[in-house]
C-alpha cells in the first residue's frame, strides 16, 4: 500500500495484493475521512472514518462482499494493528483475521 494523500481530512492511496493464490489486485482510492461511501477504482465503495488512535473503515465490492477494518497506531506511529474481517455472500458467519502494518518510510 502507498499513501500519496492523508491530511485527514482527504485519504488517497494505491493497493497492490493478492487474496491467497488468487490474481493480483491493483485499486485505487480517492476518498476522504467523513464515513461517506467513496467509489475506489475496482468498483468497491469504501467509508473511512479517523479515532485519536487510527482508523476505521467499511467497505462493499460489487459481487455484495461486505467488510471492515478497525485500525489503531502505536504510540509513535510506526505500527499500525488491524482487527479485519469480511462476509461473502451467503456466508453465516464472517472471516476474521489480524493485520499488523510496519512503516517503512
Amino acid at each position: 500500500m502507498q499513501v500519496t494523500k492523508d491530511d485527514g481530512k482527504t485519504l488517497q492511496y494505491t493497493d497492490n495484493f493478492a487474496m491467497g493464490d488468487g490474481p493480483m489486485q491493483h485499486v485505487t482510492l480517492d476518498g476522504a475521512f467523513d464515513g461517506k461511501p467513496h467509489k475506489m477504482t475496482n468498483g468497491q465503495d469504501m467509508m473511512v472514518t479517523l479515532s485519536d488512535k487510527g482508523y476505521h473503515d467499511q467497505w462493499i465490492v460489487p459481487t455484495g462482499t461486505t467488510g471492515w477494518d478497525n485500525c489503531d497506531y502505536s504510540k509513535h506511529v510506526t505500527v499500525m494493528t488491524c482487527h479485519a474481517g469480511f462476509i461473502p455472500p451467503g456466508a453465516t458467519k464472517p472471516v476474521t483475521f489480524t493485520e499488523v502494518w510496519n512503516k517503512t518510510k
